[in-house]
């Protein structure tokens, strides 16, 4: 018995050491992360993006997140109750846009040995980007995962989808991590619209939801926001 109980506890002790040592490992990447890509949150809406919405002045309550070696995103309030999360992707390719996007409509997960940055969005959703140089690519890989997501509207320059959204992954290669990684974690889920906009030779994602007003309550999110 006593032979067990050394055993259990030299197995314990070596968990904990090798969880010390992990934890160690992780902190240093971090603040290797850290170092090489800072990260800011200039005020305001990044001025690539506000030429692309219709009524500017309907812009406020706006932040941007800026790290190093990626384009910036910005989130704002739009009118009264419109929340807006915009970034543009690293995809140049020309051609209409659903010969560039790849989307499945599965489960998908947050890639492993990754570090990912927040925003202040005021989304119902939870947007995180890979705190790492941003990948580029002719084309972009796409999975979307709710309740109700369904493509409603398309054309070369624009592609919509609409649902209740509890998971979204972007990759800019099959067999490369997530560099976009979007998260509901638990209910009510709510109608998030996705929006991939091809504008001025550049390709953004747009994301967009209407302030809730309650258990139950839904309205329609605006279609004329987006120029």
């Amino acid at each position: 018995m006593k032979k067990f109980a050394i055993i259990i506890s030299v197995a314990a002790f070596a968990y904990i050491v090798a969880m010390v040592v992990t934890c160690n490992r992780i902190s240093n990447a971090v603040d290797e992360t850290a170092k090489e890509h800072p990260i800011t949150y200039p005020a305001g809406v990044d001025t690539s993006f506000s030429g692309l919405f219709n009524a500017k002045e309907n812009i406020s309550d706006a932040e941007t997140t800026i790290v190093k070696g990626r384009n910036p995103v910005s989130d704002f309030t739009y009118g009264n109750d419109h929340f807006i999360e915009i970034s543009r992707l690293n995809c140049s390719a020309d051609g209409p846009l659903d010969s560039l996007i790849s989307v499945s409509f599965k489960d998908t997960r947050m890639s492993q040995n990754v570090i990912y940055t927040g925003t202040s969005s005021r989304l119902p959703v939870e947007s995180l980007f890979a705190h790492r140089n941003q990948e580029s690519s002719a084309h972009v890989y796409v999975t979307i995962f709710g309740d109700g997501l369904s493509q409603i509207s398309k054309n070369d320059s624009t592609l919509i989808y609409q649902g209740k959204l509890k998971k979204f992954g972007l990759k800019y290669f099959k067999d490369s991590t997530q560099d976009i990684y979007i998260r509901r974690e638990k209910a009510p889920y709510q109608p998030v619209r996705i929006i991939f906009a091809r504008r001025n030779n550049s390709t953004y994602l747009v994301l967009m939801a209407k302030a809730s007003k309650g258990r139950g309550y839904e309205s329609a999110i605006d279609e004329h926001i987006l120029k």
